[in-house]
């Protein structure tokens, strides 16, 4: 993938000026430790190539919930949109950058020790950034080409043998039947 730490820190600020109207800050912090609060993850590309990962603890969730749905108390369901549409604006604009249009719908975890893993992808870039003294993390994670190629090929083997079962069957219930459907 082709996207500068940059590029990734500029989509995510624009994204919380867009949000929250506040300034997101580069902390230069390239691998953020002690995660806690919210992450949503959403996987781009067809086949996925990669996945855009957001992580932000508890009061800066609540801040989104209160500001980007109007929630005057926002509660865990209302965290978990407000994180996952943020995730879904920084996500379509790094797929834009990297010419995909294909995102799935993000997923989202709260809860304590929490750690960015996607599986059978690396993260690639990484940065912490500052909204209202909250720490706002962002990955980019990216599916090696080994990796995609495998299951694609995995995918399309099953697929074939699934047809050729699938005809198999129906020429040895004709068979049985030689075309008569009284039998």
């Amino acid at each position: 993938m082709h996207l500068s730490t940059e590029e990734l820190v500029d989509v995510t600020a624009d994204a919380a000026t867009l949000f929250l109207g506040m300034i997101a800050e580069d902390t230069g912090v390239a691998e953020p430790s002690g995660l806690e609060g919210v992450i949503a993850t959403i996987p781009f590309g067809e086949p996925p190539v990669g996945a855009l990962t957001v992580a932000c603890p508890p009061a800066l969730g609540e801040l989104l919930a209160a500001t980007v749905l109007e929630a005057e108390a926002p509660d865990g369901d209302d965290v978990a949109d407000a994180v996952g549409e943020l995730a879904n604006v920084i996500a379509g604009g790094v797929a834009g950058l990297l010419g995909h249009s294909v995102m799935a719908l993000p997923t989202v975890t709260t809860g304590y020790g929490l750690a960015i893993r996607v599986p059978g992808a690396e993260a690639v870039r990484q940065r912490q950034l500052l909204v209202d003294e909250h720490p706002l993390i962002v990955a980019l994670h990216e599916t090696p080409a080994g990796v995609a190629a495998d299951a694609i090929a995995a995918d399309a083997a099953a697929a074939e043998a699934e047809a050729h079962l699938g005809s198999a069957d129906a020429h040895a219930g004709a068979a049985a039947s030689d075309g008569d459907p009284a039998r």
